[in-house]
């Protein structure tokens, strides 16, 4: 090979790693995760959210918000969905209460939970619905009822199901008082 064309081909690969090396950084710094300061301020344009902070872990975490936001159609699997993200939750118990209104138990640390989440989650909700939100240390059990006697994880309460005496009505507690 030529002095020449070895010279000219030398030149010519250093320019293509250059590329290769910006182009990389693009794709890596263009990552919600790994993006900063500009990079971060165009994934928030995308998503429809100017920054209001020069915090990037707070923006950051504005920016998740507001794509379970633009997302979110309601649902209740948007909904949990949206707490797991937000809380790391081990369990979430979704139940629906008449009229209108939705009861949310995050089995989570308390230090894991948002101060806001209440607020966020009453955005991601169907319009005119009423969100109650509860929060348990993981594994621990809760009092509930169960009108049918079925067994319920994580509850106890007047049905619990290995209580047979008098055919179970009532369970351990009525029997206290009897």
């Amino acid at each position: 090979m030529s002095v020449n064309l070895k010279s000219l081909l030398t030149s010519i690969i250093k320019q293509v790693q250059y590329l290769e090396f910006v182009f990389n950084d693009i794709e890596n710094g263009t990552t919600l995760n790994a993006a900063i300061g500009i990079q971060l301020d165009g994934i928030g344009d995308l998503v429809g959210l100017p920054r209001f902070t020069d915090d990037d872990d707070a923006y950051r975490a504005e920016i998740r918000f507001q794509i379970s936001l633009n997302n979110s159609y309601g649902t209740p699997e948007d909904i949990i969905g949206f707490l797991k993200q937000q809380t790391n939750a081990t369990s979430i118990q979704y139940q629906e209460s008449y009229p209108a209104k939705v009861v949310i138990n995050i089995e989570a640390l308390i230090s894991d939970i948002p101060g806001d989440i209440l607020a966020q989650t009453e955005r991601i909700a169907p319009a005119g619905v009423q969100i109650q939100i509860t929060q348990s240390e993981p594994g621990q059990i809760f009092f509930g009822f169960d009108p049918e006697g079925g067994v319920q994880p994580l509850v106890s309460g007047f049905s619990e199901p290995n209580y047979v005496p008098d055919a179970g009505l009532g369970g351990q507690l009525s029997e206290k008082f009897s």
